[in-house]
């Protein structure tokens, strides 16, 4: 052990969530000042908290969250990698024994106070599997705004930003969805014919779309809404493939 770090409870009351999310935050600072004196790179650097919220909330772009958690999660997310952050289970976790009464005798003679756990000395494949839970605290998250077809009327949008995929409604998408395929099917095949070489144009085009046109225009549609909404995840794979 080189540095241990610890924060008493605030008088306010907070969730077990946001208390570990700040101790999480904690380690952060602490490893920028261990680094001063024991240089290493991120590869070889990793963080380990026995909160499977705060792995989750770690995992997820900040700005999906209030700000209490918003910004703290964010200055994690500017100094490490979502990679970097590993579960350990708490029955092995040296960090609750700071947190429980104990004697100095036996402090004294526990090894995962000063040796940490077991697991650690063994090869990276042999550490325990971290699992991201899937579901995320609502109360952290911000309230998502949908708009409707008859909304958008009253607005002087654009009418290719109309198309957008963020302006659907999931009320509406029944009766709006194949509309919009066959608006973008008609934008992206016109698109493909001004790309192409003109030796290489068909003489003859029919008006109506091709099955393939509408599914071209239904994956360019997807897409667009996962680059929009799930944008630094795809940026975060992308690295590392």
């Amino acid at each position: 052990m080189l540095a241990a770090k610890s924060r008493v409870s605030p008088l306010k009351a907070e969730s077990i969530s946001r208390s570990e999310l700040v101790a999480c935050v904690i380690a952060v600072r602490l490893c920028s000042v261990v680094r001063e004196t024991y240089p290493t790179v991120a590869e070889d650097t990793f963080f380990w908290t026995d909160s499977e919220v705060c792995i989750r909330w770690i995992n997820t772009p900040s700005k999906s969250f209030k700000a209490y958690v918003a910004h703290r999660v964010g200055e994690i997310q500017t100094f490490t990698e979502p990679r970097q952050w590993l579960h350990v289970p708490g029955v092995v976790n040296p960090d609750d024994i700071g947190t429980r009464p104990i004697s100095i005798t036996e402090l004294r003679d526990c090894q995962a106070w000063w040796q940490g756990p077991e697991f650690l000395r063994s090869d990276v494949s042999e550490w325990p599997k971290t699992k991201i839970v899937q579901e995320l605290e609502s109360k952290e998250l911000k309230q998502t705004i949908f708009l409707t077809t008859d909304h958008l009327k009253k607005v002087d949008f654009d009418f290719f930003g109309r198309l957008h995929p963020r302006h659907f409604s999931v009320s509406s998408l029944f009766n709006g969805l194949r509309k919009f395929l066959i608006k973008w099917g008609h934008i992206l095949k016109a698109k493909r014919l001004l790309t192409m070489k003109k030796e290489d144009r068909p003489i003859f085009q029919p008006k109506l779309l091709r099955h393939n046109d509408i599914e071209d225009a239904r994956v360019f549609l997807i897409k667009q809404s996962q680059l929009e909404f799930f944008g630094e995840e795809i940026a975060l794979m992308s690295k590392n493939l």
